[in-house]
């Protein structure tokens, strides 16, 4: 049976917080992508891939647009992309992260 993770680093974050613990900011994203998971479709199809989403927020914590950055443009990986980046879009974000330009990294990898 094939496990489907997701793996996330945050250097930025975590250099700013040599405590480790998570900010509210770092916790948000978290959330974020916990609830985006791993689409059933891509582990059915055996999709993996690495990118990263750039979201622009208002300052009201809405989406205006999302950008990505990824090496691999292969049709499927790049429906992934779309799927994630809807999701992304129906998020509302708060505190410090409204106004900003976030950058979060995506690697969706099957291991056995």
């Amino acid at each position: 049976m094939l496990l489907a993770i997701i793996v996330a680093v945050m250097p930025m974050i975590l250099a700013a917080n040599p405590t480790n613990t998570p900010s509210s900011s770092a916790s948000e994203i978290l959330t974020l992508r916990k609830e985006i998971g791993y689409p059933q479709w891509a582990v059915k199809q055996q999709i993996e891939g690495t990118f990263e989403m750039i979201v622009y927020v208002t300052e009201s914590g809405e989406v205006s647009m999302v950008n990505f950055d990824a090496s691999d443009l292969s049709p499927s990986l790049t429906r992934l992309m779309a799927e994630v980046s809807q999701k992304i879009y129906a998020h509302r974000f708060s505190g410090e992260l409204a106004g900003q330009t976030i950058r979060i990294p995506f690697r969706f990898s099957l291991t056995k």
